[in-house]
């Protein structure tokens, strides 16, 4: 009886040990939760950073920029950050938005191409960001654009048409 107690026992154990080693998360995933928990945090500062209020009480805004070590900080991040701005694009603020998609500007092309193309499209991204992302666009290679764009002039924004159709100008003059 004695053995089988202690078999209940270590099973028991093993039972406990396995349900925690599965539940922890995996090294990847603390890696992705701490760069956005990171990003987040230069664009909220930088954000801040770009706001006032004037005597009278009117509050007013500037672009909003991040210190170049913050800048350095977020190539340093990698394609990881690229996927935390990718989330920002999503933000119904037009500021956080915007300054996503500038972020996104110090990576390679490589790099964030697609998701920025894939922004462009994506219904939950608000009109504003999407017709932002059009117009960072017109340095990416036209035959990968191009696609893009002609679905974009369908877009029920009018901002957003307008935008891929002035895209879509520029491209065909440029052949």
């Amino acid at each position: 009886m004695n053995g089988a107690r202690r078999i209940d026992y270590l099973l028991a154990v093993l039972l406990l040990v396995c349900s925690f080693a599965f539940a922890q998360e995996s090294p990847d995933q603390v890696g992705r939760a701490r760069v956005r928990a990171r990003v987040g945090e230069i664009v909220r500062a930088a954000l801040r950073q770009s706001e006032g209020v004037t005597p009278e009480g009117v509050r007013y805004t500037w672009r909003a920029t991040p210190a170049l070590s913050e800048m350095n900080e977020l190539r340093g991040l990698g394609p990881m950050a690229v996927d935390a701005l990718s989330q920002i694009l999503l933000s119904k603020n037009a500021r956080e938005c915007q300054l996503a998609v500038r972020l996104m500007g110090a990576f390679d092309q490589s790099v964030v191409l697609a998701p920025m193309l894939k922004g462009v499209n994506n219904p939950d991204v608000p009109a504003a960001c999407r017709s932002f992302l059009i117009a960072a666009l017109r340095e990416a290679p036209a035959d990968v654009l191009k696609p893009v764009l002609d679905r974009a002039a369908t877009d029920p924004d009018a901002k957003v048409r307008s935008e891929a159709v002035r895209q879509l100008e520029n491209i065909k003059a440029g052949q």
